[in-house]
């Protein structure tokens, strides 16, 4: 009975062997999607890349997959020595830092676009946009603080601008109030706006004249 108790066991231990073997043993195939990223992060320059994620197709065991984090994974393109302008760039798979028995089979996409824009800081006029139509309105004089704000966008963003506009405001409720706050509107190619609110001062004009 002894001699059949150990036989029995060391089936047992040869099956779950040839069972590991075979299910973490075989190789298998695993799609990973993986970020890109850029370095350094150039002052005054706004980088974009199209797309932002590449997908990889690799081979190997599932107990390879489990040596390492895929979460930290990603992609890093060196763009120092590029200037404004569009670019396409190759994704170094060859920097991935994956474990030797996991082999890449594909790459999607290889290369990626690479959009480099020059950013400037210029001063625009402020616009104020009435609710009413004021051309037939008794007014004063109407005081913007300040009646200039620093634009912060692209070169090629901001290079048609000629003002900055505010939201819409009512010149009844400047009257009544005498002084009031106004958001102004920051267009779709402009990274920033500095102040992003202007103040807006009613005056009424002196009536008559000296005797």
């Amino acid at each position: 009975m002894k001699r059949e108790h150990k036989l029995k066991i060391l089936a047992l231990i040869l099956t779950m062997t040839l069972w590991y073997f075979i299910v973490w043993g075989k190789p298998v195939e695993k799609t990973i999607e993986i970020p890109i990223e850029y370095f350094p992060l150039r002052r005054n320059y706004l980088v974009e890349i199209n797309p932002a994620n590449a997908q990889i197709k690799v081979l190997g065991t599932r107990s390879s997959f489990r040596n390492f984090n895929q979460d930290s994974l990603k992609f890093v393109l060196d763009i120092s020595k590029y200037s404004s302008g569009v670019y396409q760039i190759r994704l170094p798979i060859e920097k991935l830092n994956l474990p030797s028995e996991v082999k890449v089979k594909e790459i999607t996409p290889s290369f990626v676009t690479v959009v480099v824009k020059k950013i400037i800081t210029k001063e625009f006029p402020v616009e104020v946009v009435f609710e009413e139509d004021i051309s037939s309105i008794r007014k004063g004089k109407i005081i913007v603080v300040p009646s200039y704000v620093k634009v912060r966008g692209t070169l090629d963003g901001i290079y048609n601008l000629n003002f900055i506009t505010t939201e819409p405001v009512s010149f009844y409720k400047l009257v009544e109030k005498k002084e009031i706050e106004v958001n102004l509107i920051i267009p779709p190619e402009v990274i920033e706006i500095k102040p992003e609110r202007i103040k807006l001062i009613f005056k009424e004009s002196k009536k008559g004249g000296k005797k």
